[in-house]
C-alpha cells in the first residue's frame, strides 16, 4: 500500500530552485551503477537526468561526493564520515548534518539537521524512519507529517560478470512543496547505508 504523502505549504530546503510545485506528487528513480557510487544519476519518469553525482574515494579523510543539477551547476557536497554524513553548500557551508539512528531496534533511521534554506538558515529536524523490518521502504517526516517515501526496488551484487546492470536502483514519491534536492541527499546517504548494513 503507497503512503499518503502530506504536502508542504513552507518547505524545508538545502538548495534554491528546486521545490517540487506539480500538483500530483512527483516520482524520481536513483540508479547507483556501482558500489562506491562514483556515479550516480537521478531521474524522472521520463528517463531525463535531473541531477549527477560523482565522487572518488579515498582522495580525503572524508568521502566527498559532489551533487550536480542537469545544466552541470554544483547544488552540495555530500561528505561521509563513519556514523553521519554532511552535506555542504557550493562554499563548502554546513548546510544539513545526518545522523545515522544506530538503535538496535531501528537501525536504518536517520535524522537530518538542515539548515533551512527557505527560512533564513532556521534549523528543521527531518526524520527518515523505515516503514518495514528490512528498511526497504523508508518515510521522510518533515513536522511530523509525511511528505516523502524512498524504496529500494533493484539490488544487485557485486559480480564481474555483471557488467551492465545497476548495483541499486531507488525510487522516491515526493509530496508537493518538498525540496528535491534534501531528498536525494537522503537517498545518497540510505543506499550508501544500504551498502554497508543492509
Amino acid at each position: 500500500m503507497e503512503p499518503t504523502l502530506l504536502p508542504q505549504t513552507y518547505p524545508v530546503a538545502i538548495a534554491d530552485g528546486f521545490i517540487q510545485n506539480e500538483p500530483e506528487q512527483r516520482t524520481i528513480y536513483m540508479r547507483c551503477p556501482d558500489a562506491l557510487f562514483k556515479h550516480v544519476e537521478v531521474l524522472d519518469e521520463s528517463g531525463k537526468i535531473l541531477f549527477t553525482s560523482e565522487g572518488h574515494p579515498h582522495t580525503s579523510r572524508t568521502w566527498r561526493r559532489t551533487v550536480r543539477d542537469a545544466a552541470g551547476t554544483t547544488i552540495f557536497h555530500l561528505r561521509t564520515y563513519i556514523l553521519y554524513w554532511k552535506v555542504q553548500g557550493p562554499g563548502d557551508d554546513d548546510i544539513c548534518k545526518v545522523d545515522h539512528v544506530a538503535r538496535q531496534s531501528n537501525p536504518k533511521a536517520l535524522d537530518l539537521i538542515v539548515k533551512n534554506q527557505a527560512d533564513k538558515g532556521i534549523d528543521e529536524l527531518v526524520e527518515v524512519r523505515p516503514t518495514d523490518l528490512a528498511g526497504v521502504t523508508v518515510l521522510v517526516n518533515i513536522r511530523n507529517e509525511p511528505v516523502a517515501s524512498i524504496q529500494l526496488i533493484g539490488a544487485n551484487p557485486t559480480s564481474p560478470f555483471r557488467k551492465k546492470s545497476d548495483r541499486s536502483v531507488w525510487k522516491a514519491q515526493i509530496a508537493n512543496g518538498v525540496d528535491l534536492a534534501l531528498i536525494v541527499a537522503i537517498m545518497l546517504c540510505r543506499a550508501e547505508l544500504h551498502l554497508s548494513i543492509g
